[in-house]
């Protein structure tokens, strides 16, 4: 099951077929959420708060 969940954020930080939302991304842990930023090339600092990320993962996403 983990290797599934794996998969399936690489799929969405990859450009999956749908942008995430907000409640999609809370509902992550923050490691799953720097992988997605990684992969959408935001710039994060390592003491990022979760909500801080989670704005910018959506301000990159808007930005497409």
């Amino acid at each position: 099951p983990r290797a599934e969940k794996k998969e399936e954020v690489a799929a969405q930080a990859a450009g999956g077929s749908s942008d995430l939302t907000k409640t999609e991304l809370s509902k992550k842990y923050l490691p799953e959420l720097k992988e997605i930023a990684k992969n959408l090339d935001v710039k994060f600092s390592s003491k990022i708060k979760k909500d801080e990320l989670i704005q910018s993962i959506l301000k990159k996403q808007a930005g497409k």
